[in-house]
């Protein structure tokens, strides 16, 4: 194989490389942080640590997804009542690149194992891109919730049936 052979196909293994998921510990908590910082978007609210050690103590489960060992993205589940999607993040730089789907696959997976047979989401009502994907990944908007994440700050309900 010619040296550009080898940098070609070098590059394709690294645009179908499947991320690793898998769930995340309460010590890891700065790894959720820093996604949601740095994932291109104004949320209304911010993780730390504290918040999350709560958020796990009361059951959510976190999973990250980690493309060549480095974090690219989270998503956290609450099976308190019913199966919801509580927060979902990816770095911005890995945005558009598969991991989404494949996270949100993977998030859909869990649910089903745990014999739920729909999910939910609330997202703000002003997040379109959240809103397309939700739609794009078989999600249908259910409900409205004025001021859901603070004065000014509505939200959108979606649901999809598993």
């Amino acid at each position: 194989m010619s040296s550009i052979d080898k940098k070609i196909f070098e590059q394709k293994q690294k645009e179908i490389a499947k991320p690793k998921i898998e769930q995340i510990a309460s010590q890891d908590w700065e790894v959720i942080s820093q996604i949601q910082k740095n994932d291109g978007f104004d949320h209304a609210d911010y993780l730390d640590q504290a918040r999350i050690e709560k958020l796990m103590q009361r059951g959510e489960l976190f999973y990250g997804t980690y493309l060549e060992g480095k974090p690219a993205g989270f998503a956290a589940l609450d099976f308190e009542k019913r199966a919801e999607i509580r927060f979902f993040s990816i770095l911005k730089e890995y945005q558009n690149s598969g991991i989404s789907h494949e996270l949100m696959s993977f998030i859909l997976e869990q649910c089903k194992a745990r014999k739920y047979d729909k999910v939910s989401a609330a997202i703000e009502k002003s997040g379109t891109e959240m809103k397309e994907f939700l739609e794009n990944n078989g999600f249908e908007e259910v409900g409205f919730y004025k001021d859901r994440f603070g004065e000014g700050r509505d939200a959108l309900f979606f649901s999809k049936n598993l």
